[in-house]
């Protein structure tokens, strides 16, 4: 809670027949417990247990929680009571946690990021240095922005930080350039330098892309099973045109083209072949409302993954539907490209 007393909660997501996304909040109970897998676990299958309508159903269950380890530690083994068939992973959690590890393990590209969030926690923390930002915004004729302060709870925080910091490039510069005053006890000190700039330009094309995704997967509102594998694919081709271009960031080239390399090799070791090693997310893929299985002639996509659930969802869904000969030449052109770029 924002107050910080912790919580545990439970709710139920299905997806109706006519493709509708509905959440029920079933639980929510103070939890003062120390926050261990063992006792995380423990909860869960008290409040699962008490409604006899999901134990019941013979639909296959997944469970969804963060990525945190003591979350992956409770729910690794599915009890008896409770009859949970897999557990995932909160993408949007997954995509934050590999922007954090990529941070981490290039350090040019984390020193940049944390002086920014040193520019940020100075302006929020005196108001002679946020009113002289005003001063200077004012003197370009931009408007003036509280630069936003990043929370490692927060996903996309430090792309909103980034963000607010671009928007008013020019009066930061100007700042750093006629105040005269470059060490760090002077808030000028953490602002970024021209060559810095365009950094953090091409860092947040990278970092605005995750964002999307993240808040898309999240949505509350519609089913996203179906998108995650696309939703992947779009931030690998990203990823790919950012190191090409990375050239433009001069001393920081290299630097650059290796976070966003070690971000994306973060992303494939936890979500192998786009997600596709997930039995949801590769049946959500062929199912696609939109590209009716087209997706089975990426080269990234499991060819022993598709083909399997291929059968099955032939058998029971596919071969009733009004569209299955219009589904049956796209399979088919998919194989067939699949065939030829082997």
């Amino acid at each position: 809670a924002p107050n910080g007393d912790p919580y545990i909660s439970l709710s139920v997501q299905y997806i109706t027949t006519d493709f509708q996304l509905k959440c029920i909040a079933l639980e929510i109970q103070n939890f003062t417990e120390r926050h261990s897998a063992a006792n995380i676990r423990g909860a869960f299958d008290e409040m699962v247990g008490k409604y006899e309508a999901i134990n019941a159903t013979k639909l296959t269950k997944y469970c969804v929680t963060d990525a945190a380890n003591n979350m992956r530690a409770a729910m690794c083994k599915a009890s008896e009571a409770t009859k949970i068939d897999e557990h995932l992973t909160c993408i949007a959690h997954i995509l934050n946690t590999c922007l954090r590890h990529a941070s981490d393990k290039q350090p040019a590209i984390g020193v940049l990021i944390q002086k920014c969030k040193q520019l940020a926690r100075r302006t929020h923390q005196s108001h002679a240095d946020h009113k002289d930002i005003v001063k200077w915004c004012k003197e370009v004729n931009i408007t003036a922005l509280k630069i936003v302060q990043p929370c490692d709870t927060r996903w996309n925080s430090v792309q909103m930080m980034i963000d607010s910091i671009l928007k008013m490039k020019d009066a930061l510069l100007m700042a750093k350039a006629k105040t005269g005053t470059f060490e760090e006890e002077h808030y000028t000190g953490f602002i970024p330098s021209a060559e810095e700039f365009v950094v953090l330009k091409c860092l947040n094309n990278f970092l605005v892309k995750i964002r999307d995704v993240s808040e898309k997967l999240s949505s509350d509102k519609n089913p996203t099973s179906h998108l995650v594998m696309p939703a992947l694919r779009t931030i690998d081709i990203v990823s790919k045109s950012i190191s090409r271009i990375a050239n433009d960031a001069g001393t920081y080239a290299a630097a650059l083209r290796s976070f966003v390399e070690i971000c994306q090799g973060e992303i494939n070791k936890r979500l192998p072949n786009l997600g596709g090693d997930k039995e949801v997310y590769a049946i959500g893929a062929l199912l696609h409302p939109y590209f009716k299985g087209s997706t089975l002639a990426s080269k990234t996509k499991c060819e022993e993954t598709g083909q399997t659930y291929l059968e099955y969802w032939e058998d029971h869904i596919v071969r009733t539907h009004e569209t299955t000969e219009e589904w049956e030449e796209q399979k088919t052109k998919s194989f067939n490209e699949m065939q030829k770029s082997a």
